[in-house]
């Protein structure tokens, strides 16, 4: 890892938490709340199945306010081209990921990608969101060090 690598923890981030935290709330009466990788999946399903019932345009709004967060934290948090370390990750949380984001990251690409990466490791299910979408993030985009 190069000495430009920025490093995100779980817990020193206070504008992850909150952007991911937040709820959608395309209509003031219904919001989805994600919290763990199931939460996420359902979310982003909706919006790649473009499910255009209230119900279905709530939480696709939610899956794109969370994924668009993350990215946001991200680019906020590291330099340009840099390496991404989420660390505090896994049951005990002792495990960490690192990825590159690219330069553009489209909602149903980042949709797609936690979609089936969560297809493929169902225990990420249980795990905080964020896990996921990190976890596909690094599968997606490793850091080549």
């Amino acid at each position: 890892m190069s000495r430009f690598t920025r490093q995100i923890s779980l817990l020193s981030v206070p504008v992850l938490l909150a952007a991911l935290a937040a709820p959608a709330l395309a209509d003031p009466g219904r919001s989805v709340d994600i919290k763990t990788g199931a939460d996420l999946v359902a979310a982003c399903q909706a919006s790649l199945g473009r499910d255009t019932s209230q119900g279905g345009e709530v939480s696709a709004t939610a899956c794109n306010q969370f994924l668009a967060g993350m990215v946001v934290a991200v680019y906020n948090s590291t330099e340009a081209g840099q390496a991404t370390m989420l660390h505090r990750l896994g049951p005990k949380r002792d495990e960490s990921v690192c990825f590159h984001l690219p330069q553009l990251l489209r909602y149903e690409e980042f949709s797609t990608l936690v979609v089936a990466y969560a297809k493929t490791h169902p225990e990420l299910n249980a795990r905080p969101a964020v896990e996921l979408a990190g976890r596909s993030l690094a599968d997606k985009y490793p850091c080549k060090e």
